[in-house]
C-alpha cells in the first residue's frame, strides 16, 4: 500500500510551482488536460502549472478523449508537486469519492470543477474540502445574458471561476473578473492570452510560454482595475465616502467605488468609516450612540451642504452605473454590535429591483464572519481585507504558507484578498490566481502623493485584480485597451506604420503613436524602419508604451490582428 499523499494539509499547499520569468505582468495559468502523455509532460524543463482532470466514480483519470489515464493517485503522483491540481467530476458519487481521497490523503490544495449544468454537486464536495476552490465548467454551452447571473451561480455554489471554451470580449472578461471570477480559457491560446484569460488550457505548454517570452518588458493585456477607496474624493470635488463620491467614481469610469458602512443607535445603515465623526463632520458623535436623526444634522467639513448619506440611498444612486460595483466594507466591530443585522439589510435591500446589483462585501474583523455573509448573502462576492502582514516572503514556501492561511482563515467561503499592498508582491499574485484567488491590495493616501508614487506605481504594474487607492486619479490616463488598426492584406516588402485607437475607462478613443508590431505566428519580419514581411496569414499584435506616474513605462498589448501577405 502507498504511502499517503501529504502528510498534513498544510504540507499539500507545499508546491513547487514552474513560474518563468515573465515579461507579461499576470501570466496566465498555464494549464495541461491530464492524458496519456502526463509524466512525460511534467518531466518538461517548461512543465504545466495545473492539470486539469477528469475522475469518475472509481478515482480513474480520464483523458479528454475518453481513455484511461490511470488512477488518480498515480497521476497525482505524477505531478510531482510542480503543478496543482483541478478535479473535475460530474455525479455526486464522484464528488464523495474525491472528498474521501482528499481526506485520507491531506489533500486540501485543489480546485473542485464541476459541469455548469452539474454546478449543484459542487457546494457539498466543497463543504467536505474547506481549503479548496471551485469551478463551473461552461464548455458547449453560453452563458446567459448579463454578466450578474453567471456572477451570482459561481458564487452560490461555491465557485470562483468558469471554464469557457469560447472566447468572451475582452470587455466582457474583464467585466467578469472585477467581480471576482476568474475566467480560464479552452480555446485557441493566442487568442486566449491576448484576451486576458486567467487560465489557459493548452496541448503544449512550452509553445505557450515561448508565446508569452515574444513580449516586450513590462506587458499588459488588461491592465489592473483601479477602485476609488472611499469613492473619488482624493480630488475634494466630492465628499469622501459619500453618495457624490461613490457616483463620482462611475461617472469617470473607475472599475469600483469602495465604501465603508455601518450601523447608528437606532439601527439604520450609514456610509461612515470611522466609530465617531469628528474627522469629518462639524460635530464629533459616536456613531453608535447616536440616532440617525441626530447625526443627519451634521454638516461635512468643506462641503457645509452634505451630512451623512444612509446605504440604500447609495445603492439606489449606483444604479445607473453598472460597470463601477461597490465594494461594501463592513466597518461594525463583528464581536459586540451589528454585523448580523447589516448582512440582514443588505439582503433586503439587494432584493429590491431600483439598487446597484453588483457588489463585494470586505471584512476584517473576525474572518469567520464570512462564511455568515455567505451563508445569507450566497450570490454575493466577499473578500477578506487584512492590515499590513510586513514584508511579502520571497521564496516559494513562504508565499504558499501565506495562500495556507489564508485558505484556514476564510474556510467556509469564497473570499479574494484585500491585504496593505506592501504585504504582499507580484509573485504571491500569481500563486494565488493558480488557486482561483482573487487579489486587489489597498493603499490609502496618508503620506504625500510623492512619498506614495513609486509604491502605487509598482502596485499598478504588479498585475493584481485591483487596486483599491484614494489616488485613482493618478492612474486614470493610462489606457484600458488598444484597438489595432492594421489592413487584413498587405504587397509583401511593403512597409507598415502601426496605428491603433487607444481607450480610456470612461470610453474615449485617441490615436496612438510609437506602436510596436510584436508577431505572433507565422512568418515575419518587422523592421524599426517600419518594413513588414512575411508569407500567407500571420498573427501579430501591437503594443503602445505608457508612462506611469514613477516614470516607469508600462507596455499595453492589442488583441491579435490577422493579416493576409499578397
Amino acid at each position: 500500500m502507498k504511502n499517503r499523499l501529504y502528510r498534513s494539509l498544510a504540507d499539500s499547499f507545499r508546491l513547487d510551482f514552474y513560474l518563468p520569468e515573465s515579461p507579461l505582468i499576470n501570466p496566465p495559468a498555464v494549464t495541461y488536460a491530464a492524458d496519456a502523455n502526463l509524466a512525460a509532460v511534467m518531466a518538461l524543463p517548461t512543465p504545466p502549472q495545473a492539470v486539469l482532470m477528469d475522475v469518475t466514480d472509481a478515482l480513474t483519470v480520464l483523458a479528454p478523449d475518453g481513455s484511461a489515464v490511470g488512477t488518480l493517485d498515480d497521476c497525482l503522483r505524477a505531478l510531482n508537486r510542480r503543478a496543482y491540481p483541478i478535479l473535475r467530476f460530474t455525479s455526486a458519487e464522484a464528488g464523495a469519492a474525491i472528498a474521501a481521497y482528499a481526506d485520507a490523503n491531506c489533500l486540501g490544495d485543489l480546485t473542485l470543477c464541476v459541469p455548469y449544468a452539474d454546478r449543484a454537486l459542487l457546494p457539498a464536495v466543497r463543504a467536505a474540502l474547506p481549503l479548496s476552490r471551485g469551478m463551473l465548467d461552461c464548455r458547449g454551452m453560453t452563458l446567459p445574458d448579463g454578466q450578474l447571473t453567471p456572477v451570482g451561480q459561481c458564487q452560490a455554489h461555491d465557485a470562483t471561476m468558469l471554464l469557457m471554451d469560447r472566447l468572451p470580449s475582452r470587455a466582457a472578461l474583464r467585466s467578469l473578473q472585477k467581480r471576482f471570477i476568474q475566467v480560464w480559457i479552452d480555446a485557441d491560446p493566442t487568442d486566449a492570452l491576448f484576451a486576458g484569460a486567467c487560465g489557459i488550457i493548452t496541448r503544449e505548454p512550452a509553445a505557450l510560454y515561448a508565446l508569452i517570452a515574444r513580449l516586450p518588458a513590462r506587458s499588459t493585456v488588461r491592465p489592473t482595475p483601479l477602485y476609488a477607496h472611499k469613492g473619488l474624493h482624493i480630488t475634494e470635488e466630492f465628499p469622501e465616502n459619500s453618495i457624490k463620491a461613490a457616483v463620482g467614481a462611475g461617472m469617470r469610469g473607475y472599475d469600483a467605488a469602495e465604501i465603508d458602512i455601518t450601523l447608528t443607535k437606532d439601527e439604520v445603515a450609514i456610509v461612515q468609516h470611522d466609530p465617531t465623526t469628528k474627522k469629518l463632520f462639524d460635530r464629533d458623535l459616536t456613531v453608535t450612540e447616536s440616532i440617525f436623526a441626530e447625526l443627519s444634522t451634521l454638516r461635512r467639513k468643506g462641503f457645509p451642504e452634505d451630512s451623512l448619506d444612509r446605504f440604500d440611498d447609495l445603492m439606489v444612486a449606483m444604479k445607473a452605473y453598472r460597470e463601477t460595483p461597490v465594494l461594501i466594507e463592513l466597518k461594525t466591530p463583528a464581536a459586540s454590535f451589528g454585523t448580523e443585522e447589516l448582512i440582514a439589510q443588505m439582503a433586503d435591500l439587494l432584493a429590491r429591483p431600483d439598487v446597484q446589483q453588483y457588489c463585494t462585501c470586505i471584512m476584517g474583523v473576525k474572518p469567520p464572519y464570512l462564511a455568515y455573509v455567505h451563508k445569507h448573502l450566497p450570490r454575493l462576492p466577499l473578500s477578506h481585507c487584512v492590515g499590513k502582514l510586513g514584508d511579502p516572503p520571497t521564496d516559494t514556501d513562504g508565499l504558499n504558507l501565506m495562500i495556507y492561511r489564508f485558505a484556514e482563515e476564510t474556510k467556509g467561503a469564497n473570499a479574494g484578498y484585500n491585504p496593505d499592498h506592501p504585504s504582499i508582491s507580484a509573485s504571491f499574485a500569481r500563486i494565488a490566481h493558480l488557486r482561483g484567488i482573487t487579489v486587489f491590495p489597498w493603499g490609502w493616501a496618508f503620506k504625500p502623493w510623492e512619498t506614495e508614487c513609486a509604491p502605487l506605481s509598482a502596485a499598478f504594474a504588479a498585475g493584481y485584480d485591483g487596486l483599491t487607492t484614494d489616488w485613482v486619479t493618478k492612474f486614470a490616463d493610462f489606457p484600458v485597451d488598444l484597438i489595432p488598426t492594421l489592413p487584413s492584406r498587405i504587397p509583401a516588402g511593403l512597409p507598415v506604420a502601426p496605428t491603433g485607437k487607444l481607450l480610456s475607462r470612461t470610453g474615449e478613443k485617441k490615436d496612438a503613436y510609437g506602436l510596436t508590431i510584436i508577431p505572433l505566428s507565422g512568418d515575419v519580419t518587422v523592421r524599426d524602419d517600419g518594413l513588414f514581411t512575411g508569407s500567407g496569414r500571420v498573427k501579430v499584435a501591437l503594443t503602445y508604451r505608457g508612462i506611469l506616474p514613477d516614470g516607469e513605462p508600462l507596455c499595453l498589448c492589442s488583441e491579435p490582428a490577422t493579416v493576409e501577405f499578397a
